[in-house]
């Protein structure tokens, strides 16, 4: 785990997160377990986050949690530590996909769908973009959302077994 959360920010400040689960609760450091958010244990709440250099960018290694959802505020601290008069949050509660060990992004879904048989166009248009109308042979091919002329995943018409193929462009 390496970097997880990522934030940019005005340099030479102190910035925090708090961790919460799906049903409200915050992550406590200290006990390594959720709890309801109690004022005075503020300070067991908080990550840290080290600014890279004096670029603005705040780095932090998101904890060792079991697989889900996590919703990360992040705050500015006001005084000597972290206190619940630091906020508001500097930013609405960003989602954070957790497998247990990374972040899950859209290439780890799709790898899993492609890995799970399938080639769902409309999940891929989803995932990678625009679609073009089906080549003379049937092809069908999804494009990078951000580069259009780009290629990101093809899928042919049948395999022998009769289901379609999916092929990753670079």
């Amino acid at each position: 785990m390496a970097s997880e959360i990522t934030v940019a920010y005005k340099t030479g400040q102190l910035l925090y997160v708090l961790i919460f689960n799906t049903v409200g609760e915050v992550w406590n450091f200290l006990t390594a377990v959720f709890e309801a958010v109690v004022n005075s244990d503020w300070t067991d709440y908080e990550l840290a986050l080290a600014e890279q250099g004096t670029t603005g960018i705040y780095e932090g290694n998101f904890p060792a949690l079991s697989a889900g959802n996590y919703s990360v505020i992040v705050y500015q601290q006001k005084g000597s530590g972290p206190l619940p008069s630091d906020g508001p949050p500097l930013a609405p509660a960003q989602t954070l996909e957790w497998d247990g060990s990374k972040e899950i992004g859209l290439n780890d879904i799709m790898e899993s769908v492609i890995a799970n048989g399938g080639s769902n166009p409309y999940l891929l248009a989803r995932i990678y973009g625009e679609v073009a109308p089906q080549d003379s042979q049937g092809n069908q091919t999804f494009f990078d959302v951000n580069d259009p002329t780009k290629a990101r995943v093809t899928l042919s018409p049948t395999t022998p077994r009769g289901g379609r193929s999916v092929t990753l462009d670079p």
